[in-house]
């Protein structure tokens, strides 16, 4: 599996408001808060509702343009399989959109101040997987609490 170019330093403790008020457990058993590595980001580009393009800054003038994908996140794809008859296809797509209009908007309403990537690893494809945040509060969740994204940890869909 690719080595992940991010590192940085682990942070033990942050409260992240919107957690708890949902009362949402950690997102595939991986906490936003606890042992995940935290870098400040630029946005790049929202390739769909689940992945963003970023740039992040590793420190001592380092940046990295990587393509994150959201834990926990599954939004519907932007493209419909083969024999998914036209109707369902139109219904498929019209959510992707959604969704990924909502991360845009999410992330832009953010500002490109106080965004951050918060690592917790690589999956099985090599992308860094982790939590987008602003202020307290993560797309991840966004996502899913708006209904744009369902809980997903791997394993058949």
């Amino acid at each position: 599996m690719a080595q992940s170019p991010v590192v940085g330093p682990v942070h033990e403790e942050l409260t992240i408001e919107k957690t708890k008020q949902y009362g949402a457990p950690a997102l595939c058993e991986k906490s936003p808060n606890k042992g995940v590595r935290i870098f400040p980001m630029g946005l790049r580009r929202v390739v769909d509702g689940d992945t963003i393009d970023v740039t992040v800054d590793l420190g001592f003038e380092i940046v990295r343009n990587i393509r994150v994908r959201l834990l926990g996140t599954d939004t519907p794809e932007t493209f419909c399989k083969r024999g998914l008859d036209p109707e369902a296809c139109g219904a498929q797509k019209a959510a992707a959109d959604a969704a990924t209009e909502y991360a845009k908007n999410w992330l832009t309403d953010a500002g490109p101040q106080g965004l951050e990537f918060r690592y917790t690893g690589d999956g099985k494809y090599g992308r860094p997987l982790g939590y987008i945040c602003s202020q307290g509060t993560c797309l991840n969740y966004e996502l899913i609490f708006k209904k744009h994204a369902t809980y997903y940890c791997g394993g058949p869909r």
